[in-house]
């Protein structure tokens, strides 16, 4: 197998893991204990991590294996929009659960 093979195998594996880190809905499992939180946030967090160096592998290799970066661009546009979108949802979903924490807070009061 060539490297780049081997890294989209890990990067698909890593997004199925990552998507559902992300998808768990915390009151849905009845995670209530901080610590169990916790340790989930800091897991998805390691996952993003390590995937977004993955992504970043991955287009390193396909753009020494392409001889001009025009035709670099062409074919792999999906990968690099992909790769500057990551931080913006796992930001997205930081404040969902920010907004959601507020709420819960204005409830209380």
């Amino acid at each position: 197998m060539t490297q780049i093979k081997i890294f989209n195998y890990l990067i698909f594996i890593l997004v199925i893991v990552l998507s559902v880190l992300l998808l768990i809905d915390y009151e849905f499992i009845k995670l209530s204990d901080s610590n169990t939180l916790e340790i989930v946030k800091k897991i998805s967090d390691i996952v993003l991590v390590i995937l977004v160096l993955f992504f970043i592998i991955d287009l390193f290799l396909k753009y020494r294996k392409s001889k001009n970066w025009k035709v670099f661009l062409k074919k792999n546009w999906f990968d690099i929009i992909t790769l500057a979108l990551i931080p913006v949802f796992s930001t997205v979903k930081m404040l969902k659960i920010m907004v959601s924490l507020i709420k819960k807070l204005k409830i209380l009061k």
